[in-house]
């Protein structure tokens, strides 16, 4: 059984899985379900590398007396390999312009209470030991919020 989280997760990962344009960047998916078992372990032979997945949940905030404020947090991670970081600055403007694009439906879950979603990002050069090699990551943390009826 589901909850409104899992399917918030689940609904913003097919989103980006069906861009088109992230999709033909994108060599490796990290996803975490039960059909799959994968090594969480970014190699640079699988960049360019995306992974969803849960972040933080913020405790609910009163709002009326048969409502709360909810936040929730999905984390998308980026890495790419090697010295220049366009790649990933170019996935991280078209993560962010997806998830603005699925503010129009809410992810088809304004009806479970979601009313607005944001992605902020960063981005960090991530060295590999032992090599000169570089690669790339970015984190962009979606963050959902919900209000949620008692």
């Amino acid at each position: 059984m589901a909850c409104y989280l899992t399917d918030a997760r689940q609904a913003l990962l097919a989103a980006l899985q069906t861009d088109t344009q992230i999709a033909s960047l994108v060599k490796t998916w990290f996803e975490f379900s039960r059909a799959l078992v994968q090594r969480f372990e970014i190699e640079p032979a699988q960049c360019t590398a995306y992974a969803v997945h849960p972040g933080r949940v913020f405790e609910p905030e009163d709002r009326y007396n048969a409502a709360y404020d909810m936040r929730q947090e999905i984390i998308v991670l980026i890495t790419t390999d090697g010295q220049i970081p366009d790649a990933c600055e170019e996935l991280i403007a078209l993560t962010q312009d997806r998830v603005k694009a699925c503010r129009q439906n809410m992810l088809g879950l304004a009806a479970d209470g979601l009313t607005n979603l944001r992605a902020p990002a960063s981005m960090d050069p991530y060295p590999q030991p032992d090599t000169a090699r570089l690669m790339w990551q970015a984190v962009i943390t979606v963050t959902l919020d919900w209000i949620r009826f008692l």
